[in-house]
């Protein structure tokens, strides 16, 4: 678990300390290095992972962070970025190198998801995957919703002992919560892809996510992920 964070001198980030706890919510005006935070975050991702896809989701999320000069604060004018985890995992990166004192990596992707600021629609057909979880950006929400939509939750989400346990019951619930939207998320498997749509409830329309709000694209990535 994650409880503190030092930064010094990466991007927009002088020299601050954060402290985590099991929920944490980081807010802030626009450029105020939000993202930094979880950027470096990043380097502490253990990248022996045998699977190839996973790997390639790796390098394709990490690959922009190791130009030194667009990662160091522009101020300071130092040589070096330190980035402390826990008090005792260090990472130190000059233009030459990165050296890492680190007793513990992240395991990338079943605990980590950083869903950017391009909100990418979720797709009209997923090929099935079936070692990939979700990707960086919130793909493979079908593949996902397919496996899982009527599997409880974790009980930690539950209203009451006694309400619907069930992944798509509640999917549908927070649409309606956030959105004041009487509309569902359905998926259909058909040989090797998976078709994703939005039902209408009101009139059983079906809508491809390509014909839908970029708003309730993204709110329900974010439901399905959370």
């Amino acid at each position: 678990m994650i409880h503190k964070l030092h930064i010094k001198n990466f991007k927009l980030i002088k020299d601050n300390s954060f402290d985590f706890k099991p929920l944490t919510i980081i807010t802030g005006t626009n450029s105020c290095g939000k993202s930094s935070i979880l950027q470096t975050l990043c380097f502490f991702i253990n990248t022996n992972i045998l699977n190839i896809e996973k790997s390639m989701y790796i390098q394709n999320f990490t690959r922009n962070l190791y130009i030194f000069d667009q990662m160091r604060n522009k101020d300071l004018h130092e040589d070096s970025i330190h980035i402390t985890l826990n008090e005792k995992n260090i990472i130190n990166i000059t233009k030459e190198e990165i050296t890492k004192n680190t007793e513990y990596l992240f395991d990338f992707e079943e605990n980590f998801y950083y869903l950017k600021s391009n909100r990418n629609l979720i797709q009209d057909t997923e090929k099935i995957q079936n070692n990939i979880k979700f990707g960086v950006s919130g793909e493979y929400i079908g593949n996902y919703f397919s496996t899982n939509s009527l599997k409880s939750i974790d009980e930690i989400f539950y209203e009451n002992p006694d309400s619907n346990k069930i992944l798509n019951y509640h999917v549908d619930k927070w649409i309606k919560e956030i959105l004041d939207l009487e509309i569902s998320f359905t998926t259909n498997e058909s040989i090797d892809i998976i078709l994703n749509g939005f039902k209408d409830k009101n009139f059983s329309n079906y809508f491809l996510p390509s014909n839908i709000s970029t708003g309730l694209n993204f709110a329900t990535k974010i439901i399905i992920i959370g």
